[in-house]
């Protein structure tokens, strides 16, 4: 367990209200801190309460009580004292909603604890410490926008308790962070705009996660095959090298997703009829990739659809009118394929209130459209996905017969979109 202490203004002398006796540190030479010693900056003590035989006998005069509302503090350094307990100490550098947050654990409404960290933009550098999973109270760490590298330090999982992790656009390294796999309450995950590497673990979506960002990053070799149920309604990919066929297990989902970016995955093969089986989906993005074949009729199944992109592709057939009809369809991007016919009323998708994108497509009755010859080439070899199996991973794809236009990968400045 660890305690908080707050104080906002300067002070000589603090009480930790839960414990004997503590040592706290004087935040600029690094020393123990006695009674009577000068005025001390407003600072955050947090630590681990086990009774120290040196302090023991200490009375500590109480300032404050905890305030009302938490006060935000940016970290400055961890000291570590003893195996029995380690500091952490903050500075109050502006009055903003950024910082450390202190509230009742769920065992015991009686104390305070340091329940989250939320330092977003803060334009801190270094590696996460080891000692921050001593915070074993954490329920959030919000950490995007700084410039944090390194790996991830396995004593992360002692936050039993932790439900948010945010460390998108910061410098991390190395293969994906299996130590968030042990994490038994988390239910968001945001490590985009990183540099990890290497294959995505399927354990991942069988986790009761609510939202998974793992885009523009290094990850590569497939898109895992065998999804189990999960819980995530939001599951973007964009922007990694996975490669391979989106599987049909993708209908594991159903019952929960309504946003799935696959932008700029090097996604191949047929796009599987299973993503009509997502009722509830909302945006479905598979942009930039090396997709063939016709646009699934098990698209027209889903009612609940805002925004479809399927842009800079290599598909073809007909735009099916049962696409062009669903109820909730705002924005329909259809553009650089080879598709030669539009059913009904995709002919005419503004009297549909639909912002639409055809370009560059085998419309020869539209403006904007590729060359006979370009056309030609590629619906004279139609690609049979009936007959074409994909086993997950399988990129038994003939090699791309046009470059797919490219996605700029610059990282946001802070608080990134999807993607």
């Amino acid at each position: 367990m660890t305690v908080c202490l707050s104080h906002k203004y300067n002070i000589g002398k603090a009480e930790l209200l839960t414990a004997t006796g503590y040592i706290i540190y004087n935040k600029t030479v690094r020393r123990r801190f006695e009674p009577n010693s000068g005025l001390w900056p407003g600072v955050v003590i947090c630590l681990s309460p086990a009774p120290l035989e040196t302090t023991a006998k200490t009375t500590w005069k109480e300032v404050s009580p905890y305030p009302a509302r938490p006060l935000p503090f940016f970290p400055i350094s961890t000291v570590p004292w003893s195996t029995a307990t380690t500091i952490f100490e903050m500075e109050i550098v502006q009055m903003d909603p950024l910082g450390v947050y202190c509230a009742p654990p769920p065992y015991d409404n009686n104390i305070k604890v340091v329940a989250g960290i939320d330092l977003n933009g803060a334009d801190i550098a270094g590696f996460l410490p080891e000692e921050l999973g001593l915070l074993s109270d954490l329920a959030l760490i919000h950490l995007n926008s700084n410039r944090f590298c390194g790996i991830l330090p396995q004593s992360l999982a002692n936050l039993s308790l932790l439900y948010e992790l945010d460390l998108s656009n910061n410098r991390f390294v190395g293969p994906f962070p299996y130590v968030v796999l042990s994490l038994p309450s988390l239910t968001y995950l945001d490590i985009r705009y990183n540099e990890f590497e290497g294959p995505l673990p399927p354990q991942l979506f069988g986790k009761t996660l609510d939202a998974i960002f793992v885009n523009n990053n290094r990850f590569s070799n497939v898109i895992p095959s065998n999804f189990v149920g999960s819980s995530a309604s939001v599951v973007v990919f964009a922007n990694n090298k996975l490669g391979g066929c989106l599987p049909p297990s993708i209908s594991n989902f159903a019952n929960t997703l309504e946003e799935l970016l696959l932008t700029n995955t090097s996604l191949s093969g047929c796009l599987p009829p299973e993503v009509g089986y997502l009722y509830k989906l909302k945006v479905l993005d598979v942009s930039n990739n090396n997709l063939v074949g016709p646009i699934p009729y098990s698209l027209a199944g889903l009612a609940h659809l805002e925004q479809l992109n399927l842009a800079h592709n290599k598909l073809t057939g007909i735009i099916p009118m049962g696409v062009c009809i669903l109820p909730n369809l705002a924005n329909f991007t259809f553009s650089y394929n080879f598709f030669c016919e539009e059913e009904g009323i995709c002919h005419n998708l503004t009297s549909n209130g639909i912002a639409f994108d055809d370009r560059r497509n085998c419309l020869l009755e539209k403006p904007n459209q590729r060359s006979k010859k370009e056309c030609e080439g590629v619906l004279e070899h139609p690609v049979d996905c009936f007959h074409y199996h994909c086993g997950g991973g399988s990129t038994a794809i003939p090699p791309a017969m046009m470059p797919a236009a490219t996605t700029p990968l610059s990282s946001p400045s802070m608080a990134p979109g999807y993607v």
